[in-house]
């Protein structure tokens, strides 16, 4: 059995390594010419900490990440409104250092590069693929991972267009030194119809990220983004336009995500993972470890069912709800941080610092970090 895994972001990575860990031979492909990843930091939960445990990896996590104790939602002055309970630690790492962590372990003859499926047919219960490069491949099972903007499900259910959520963000990586409370705890601000959150990471670097409401595709010179932020957030600690200013790049997406949907996440010998099939806004931190989440319960359902129906509506039954709840959930945080009202955002703040109780907020973490189900396959 050999399995096919189109896409080597985050969660083709992190599949090809589960199945690795387990025996299952497969064959990555990815279409640019290096495994690379587009953004800053990213959060892990402790979730998906004990996944990558799982598959071997945590260590180099740990050794490459920053411990994050605690998350506090504030005004733009850095004056606290409230501390979110959790029950555990996350950790904040760079995007590009955790595509390392996967893809070192990922041997040459494992993947090809440079490579990218044009199309596929059924055939006598394989697959045949075939690559712009004009190669063709049989294989018994394609897993799509190639992201919010999958060719492969454009082709099976082209019915399934992205949402815009009516925000942008900028992403960056500061260098400098900052005072003890910004060293452990994860910060989100909230003014002015704005957002700027900020985590720690190794060696005296910070993830941050700044959002607001903007019209899709909207851009600006990147030469310029700095300049343009800093007038943005003029009226915030200026803590947070140091962040800005020791910011040596800085990289702008629209916030997309997919509306939850009612089609199968699987057909015939094909089988879909991550954001090509249930894409989130980030405003939870959860699109790269829902991905990494699916991959651990899509090698460990084949290993036990083998390339089987059986198996892909195991996945799809196991995964589906919790994936679903955090779209809806990201997607309703992003509408209540951000509003053509502004002053409906005030309330919003007032509601989260005073009504809010606690058990919200560790009900919530607990939905989104239970793994139990995985006991159960």
């Amino acid at each position: 059995m050999e399995i096919s895994i189109i896409g080597g972001g985050i969660g083709g990575l992190a599949l090809a390594n589960a199945l690795k860990s387990m025996g299952i031979k497969f064959h990555l492909y990815e279409r640019a010419t290096k495994f690379t990843e587009v953004g800053a930091g990213i959060g892990l939960s402790e979730s998906t900490l004990q996944i990558l445990d799982k598959i071997g990896l945590y260590s180099l996590a740990k050794s490459n990440g920053k411990f994050v104790e605690r998350a506090i939602l504030a005004n733009k002055n850095l004056k606290t409104l409230r501390v979110i309970p959790t029950e555990s630690e996350g950790m904040c790492i760079d995007r590009t250092k955790l595509i390392e962590i996967l893809s070192a372990n990922i041997s040459e003859d494992e993947y090809t590069l440079n490579e990218e499926l044009e199309s596929f047919q059924r055939k006598e219960g394989k697959m045949m693929m075939n690559f712009s490069s004009g190669k063709k491949v049989e294989t018994e099972l394609i897993i799509a991972c190639d992201g919010i903007n999958s060719k492969i499900r454009g082709k099976i259910y082209p019915q399934i267009q992205k949402r815009y959520s009516g925000q942008t963000i900028w992403r960056g990586i500061s260098y400098l030194e900052l005072p003890e409370n910004f060293q452990n705890t994860y910060y989100e601000l909230w003014g002015d119809n704005l957002r700027f959150g900020v985590s720690p990471m190794i060696e005296n670097r910070y993830y941050w990220y700044a959002v607001k409401m903007a019209p899709a595709k909207e851009r600006e010179n990147p030469n310029e983004s700095k300049i343009i932020l800093k007038e943005l957030f003029k009226n915030y600690s200026p803590k947070i336009l140091e962040i800005i200013e020791n910011s040596p790049k800085i990289v702008r997406d629209d916030m997309w995500d997919l509306k939850p949907h009612n089609n199968l996440w699987y057909q015939d010998n094909l089988v879909f993972l991550g954001d090509s099939i249930h894409a989130t806004t980030p405003n939870l931190a959860q699109g790269g470890c829902q991905a990494i989440e699916d991959a651990y319960a899509l090698a460990r359902i084949i290993e036990k069912f083998g390339v089987s129906k059986e198996a892909f509506k195991k996945y799809e039954e196991v995964r589906r709800e919790k994936t679903t709840y955090i779209v809806s959930k990201s997607w309703q945080f992003g509408k209540s941080a951000h509003s053509r009202i502004p002053f409906l955002v005030d309330i919003n703040a007032f509601f989260i610092k005073y009504l809010v109780p606690n058990s919200f907020f560790l009900n919530q973490y607990k939905r989104l970090t239970d793994l139990k189900y995985l006991e159960e396959i």
